[in-house]
């Protein structure tokens, strides 16, 4: 195939690309290259829904902004990386207290950088929500109204969100101890003694399973540092996993 035939083709591709969604772009680049403020602006105009799911969200001037709308009644949901959530500078922990966050459990990273506002406005690109995105790495970002471009993105953050997990999962427990006696609260899962100090669940408890592994865990063990599954511990037992000897849940 010649280059000329290439070109041909590659145009043709974009060109029906571009068909099925119209769409007014906007392209901004870091560092320093006005990502951040073009993101600030969008996320305050919005009128009835900002959702998001990025990486590294380190920013705490954006997260300010996400709580503000919450707050106003825009309807805000933030998927982001189990293991970037967990790290010192991320904002997750504390925005998870304002709003829904959840933390993908995918067998790799949630590697997405992207965020739609109001169904009808498409933010994405390389650029994480971050400092090192917006003063140090060379980055690209494109800001899309295009409702169509939208409904494309909205589609994939619902399987996000759908499959991903709340943000306990990244919060290590205080303790891994067992129960020494039962729970206080009645709406507990029902707990009796089974000798030698040790505790059983009516198996309605909820613990965690990774997507290769044969074993069930407690929230915050390490082996949950790449999937984290919610499963009831019946559940689990019935699939043929075994109890952690680690975090012994």
């Amino acid at each position: 195939m010649n280059k000329s035939t290439l070109a041909f083709i590659v145009a043709a591709l974009l060109a029906v690309g571009y068909a099925a969604y119209p769409a007014q772009v906007e392209v901004y680049f870091s560092p320093n290259g006005g990502c951040r403020d073009v993101i600030a602006t969008q996320l305050r105009a919005a009128r009835l829904s900002i959702d998001v799911a990025v990486y590294s969200f380190t920013v705490n001037r954006l997260a300010s902004i996400l709580d503000s709308a919450a707050k106003r009644g825009v309807k805000v949901r933030v998927v982001t990386d189990r293991e970037q959530a967990a790290s010192g500078p991320s904002v997750a922990a504390d925005l998870a207290k304002k709003l829904p966050l959840r933390i993908g459990a995918g067998g790799g990273y949630m590697h997405n950088k992207f965020a739609i506002v109001d169904d009808s406005l498409c933010i994405t690109g390389s650029y994480n929500w971050s400092e090192s995105a917006e003063m140090k790495n060379d980055e690209n970002l494109l800001v899309i109204a295009s409702p169509e471009l939208a409904r494309a993105y909205k589609a994939r953050f619902e399987i996000l969100w759908t499959y991903s997990l709340p943000e306990t999962c990244f919060v290590t427990p205080p303790a891994f101890q067992q129960l020494s006696s039962p729970p206080a609260s009645p709406v507990a899962p029902a707990v009796k003694s089974s000798g030698a100090g040790k505790t059983q669940t009516d198996g309605n408890d909820t613990v965690y399973v990774t997507r290769t592994g044969k074993k069930y865990h407690r929230a915050g063990c390490s082996s949950l540092s790449k999937s984290c599954i919610p499963i009831s511990r019946k559940e689990a037992e019935s699939r043929g996993y075994a109890p952690c000897s680690r975090c012994k849940p």
